[in-house]
């Protein structure tokens, strides 16, 4: 099977890199840099094309010289970058989404798998304001967020192509997700990869308040499998999956799983909800029923093995990154 990854470089797409590479897969990866730092046991077993995605010839030229089979397209603004330039977020996440997916009818490759986000359900009905909600994928869309915005529009975009050329798509909405890189590129809004990350380090982790807040999380190497699945399972039935665990913790169960990793971790989480200072507050957990059965999607990972996985990652990365500056 030939593979596109647009995005392949990132959290969530250097861990479908990874799966694919795992199963015999040389994928062609489609990213503006070529920052390997999240695959560091992996280089050289993949093939990396350097492109931005609102550049139509050169996407339009790659896919009809590769002739994929199938494409997973993950290049997006994270939400930082969006909301610093939302026109920039816009052109990325939706006119880049646009030509990717032009480039994929043209070429005549058969399957898209999109990674959308489950964040797009972030704003919620008011009769439900002290209830928890139960995340389906026919639940209400109203995202306040230009990132949200433009992943709700970028859904739209492939089933229009989709239907215009002939070929199969499917979004992945994946519930609050961890993993290395997440730090790095979604700063505040990685919280759970900052507990992680300072224990590692040894560094004390303070926050204020939302211990007590509940949520559906989940590492990124499942959500990659499932991306993978959706790629390559012969049938799918539905156009919109999620990916959770299925279950919601509060933030101080996440901490205590770190320290069942790093005993010695200083964590210190104030009581109450909104830990990440956004309004959001709702206690949420995701139905994957359709993705248990079409994508046979069983989580791999529970926290403490997620963790152990995380900090194992981590330190061949900076292994890797030392070696590279001697």
């Amino acid at each position: 099977m030939h593979v596109c990854v647009t995005g392949g470089l990132g959290v969530i797409g250097s861990w479908v890199t990874r799966l694919l590479v795992e199963r015999g897969i040389r994928p062609v990866v489609l990213s503006r840099n070529p920052d390997f730092s999240l695959l560091p046991d992996c280089v050289g077993r993949f093939d990396f094309v350097a492109c931005d995605i609102q550049d139509a010839e050169r996407v339009d030229g790659i896919f009809r010289s590769q002739k994929f089979d199938g494409v997973v397209h993950g290049a997006a603004l994270t939400m930082a970058l969006s909301e610093a330039s939302p026109i920039d977020a816009i052109k990325v996440n939706d006119v880049g989404t646009a030509i990717v997916m032009n480039a994929v009818g043209a070429s005549g490759a058969r399957r898209v798998v999109f990674v959308s986000s489950g964040s797009i359900y972030d704003v919620w009905r008011d009769e439900q304001e002290t209830t928890q909600v139960v995340l389906r994928e026919d639940y209400p869309i109203r995202p306040v967020h230009i990132s949200r915005i433009t992943k709700v529009a970028a859904e739209e975009i492939g089933r229009y192509f989709a239907r215009r050329y002939g070929f199969r798509f499917a979004a992945i909405r994946s519930s609050t997700m961890y993993g290395p890189g997440k730090l790095r590129h979604h700063g505040s809004q990685a919280i759970h990869a900052l507990l992680v990350e300072n224990a590692i380090e040894g560094r004390p982790t303070r926050i204020d308040h939302g211990g007590d807040q509940l949520d559906d999380i989940i590492y990124a190497a499942d959500i990659a499998q499932a991306i993978v699945s959706a790629l390559v399972r012969p049938q799918l039935r539905y156009d919109v999956y999620n990916i959770a665990s299925g279950q919601s913790i509060t933030l101080r169960t996440f901490a205590d799983a770190v320290k069942t990793v790093f005993p010695n971790a200083a964590i210190a989480i104030g009581a109450g909800k909104n830990y990440l200072g956004s309004g959001l507050v709702k206690d949420r957990a995701f139905d994957v029923s359709r993705a248990r059965t079409d994508l046979e999607f069983v989580q791999k990972y529970d926290l403490v093995s997620a963790i152990r996985s995380y900090r194992d990652l981590h330190g061949l990365m900076k292994t890797s990154a030392a070696s590279n500056r001697a």
